[in-house]
């Protein structure tokens, strides 16, 4: 199904258009992956993927573009994660405090986590991410 997504976050300054690609449905929860225009001070834009497994009650989110991010959250649970930029390759920790999903996927996901990295405080943040089907005329 063709979908439009929009990520708001306190921690990035996302991209202010929607990005458009497609939602599937799966055995135990969707996937969606999608495009998103390249934003302020990027050179290209970015390529999402996004996999929910209800059973687990795991969400895994990956971002390609000038860096490439891929992270999984679970509620009340400490999980890894990785940043991969030009300075280098770094493995993370993300805390998730609140983990809301969709079980279709469409409508919208609310992420409470912390990011953790060696030697440094934890970034807080919070990560909405609404999914609507595109209308067809």
């Amino acid at each position: 199904m063709k979908v439009i997504v929009r990520i708001e976050s306190e921690l990035i300054e996302a991209a202010k258009s929607n990005g458009v690609g497609e939602l599937f449905a799966e055995e135990s929860g969707f996937r969606a992956r999608w495009t998103q225009p390249a934003g302020e001070g990027e050179v290209i834009g970015a390529r999402y993927s996004m996999t929910y497994d209800a059973q687990t009650r795991v969400l895994e989110v990956e971002r390609i573009s000038d860096y490439i991010s891929r992270m999984a959250f679970c509620e009340e649970t400490r999980t890894r994660g990785e940043l991969k930029i030009k300075e280098g390759h770094f493995e993370t920790e993300i805390f998730t405090h609140r983990l809301r999903v969709p079980a279709d996927g469409y409508g919208v996901a609310e992420l409470r986590y912390d990011l953790i990295m060696a030697g440094h405080e934890p970034i807080s943040n919070l990560m909405v991410i609404s999914v609507s089907e595109v209308k067809e005329d």
